[in-house]
């Protein structure tokens, strides 16, 4: 506001006086006589004439807003409508400015997601995507969604910090090992969560491998023992269900194990595997693919 205000006084010949036409409009009308017995009074004492005003006539731009206009002329200030609608104002605002300044913005932002809608969010990425080209951005996030929707741009720079023995990490998202951006295996590198739903998409992606050398790798059983000659033991003991009726165990790999743990949760008979295992199962599948 301060730059709004230099550049109007800057283009005056002389400083109107702008609360004039609001005495005319705002003012007229309204009694509130002990305001006017102050003044009044005020200045029998002092000699000063004084009165009340809405604006400065040499700033004028330092009480103003940023409002959202509603009915019946209603104005609702930038920041009633979301911490997050004001951060992104505040950012666009921000780089605009120091294009008209002939400077670089540097922003640093912090956890943005926080005040974002995730649909908002997309469009806040591309946003972001656009002025980096010019402006350099720095953000922190514990997104897996935001840090997936910046993944697809090769311009943009992520590291992942974590603790080893203790001691801060430095990691880059090299670490990957699925074939596309997923949001499950960003979960799993940046804050270490082992997830079902990364589990599925490994066992999803080793499986097109296996067909990929034998289609007959499709069926369950199959697929299980090529994993098999791959170093995964069959040690955990299933139970199939079948139309109700309990069959005899049978011998799976952990990762097939869980896989139809997932998949069948109808199937009561097997017991439910613990979160230690989940992660030796996810561990053990991306070890067998930076292998492949």
């Amino acid at each position: 506001m301060e730059d709004f205000d230099y550049q109007y006084i800057k283009k005056q010949e002389s400083i109107q006086d702008l609360s004039e036409s609001l005495d005319k409009t705002v003012k007229n009308g309204i009694e509130n006589k002990f305001i006017e017995n102050t003044i009044t009074k005020f200045k029998e004492i002092s000699r000063s004439n004084i009165r009340l005003n809405f604006i400065d006539n040499w700033k004028p731009f330092s009480k103003g807003f940023f409002a959202e206009k509603k009915e019946n002329n209603l104005l609702v200030n930038l920041n009633m409508l979301g911490s997050g609608y004001e951060m992104i104002f505040s950012l666009i605002y921000s780089f605009y400015l120091s294009k008209q300044s002939g400077k670089q913005l540097i922003a640093f932002i912090d956890e943005p997601e926080l005040h974002l809608h995730p649909s908002l969010q997309g469009d806040f990425v591309k946003f972001l995507l656009e002025i980096s080209k010019e402006s350099q951005i720095i953000l922190t996030s514990q997104s897996p969604l935001f840090i997936k929707q910046l993944s697809y741009n090769k311009g943009v720079c992520i590291y992942i910090f974590q603790k080893n023995n203790g001691k801060p990490e430095l990691v880059t998202m090299d670490e990957r090992v699925l074939p596309y951006v997923s949001a499950n295996e960003i979960n799993y590198l940046a804050f270490g969560l082992p997830t079902a739903e990364f589990h599925n998409e490994l066992y999803g992606f080793i499986q097109t491998k296996a067909i990929d050398e034998d289609e007959n790798n499709a069926k369950e059983l199959n697929f299980d023992g090529w994993l098999s000659t791959k170093g995964l033991q069959k040690n955990k003991d299933w139970v199939r269900e079948v139309r109700g009726t309990a069959k005899p165990l049978e011998k799976r790999t952990a990762q097939t194990y869980i896989r139809n743990s997932i998949h069948h949760p109808e199937n009561t008979h097997n017991k439910i595997y613990s979160d230690e295992e989940l992660k030796n199962s996810i561990e053990k599948m991306i070890q067998l693919l930076r292998n492949l």
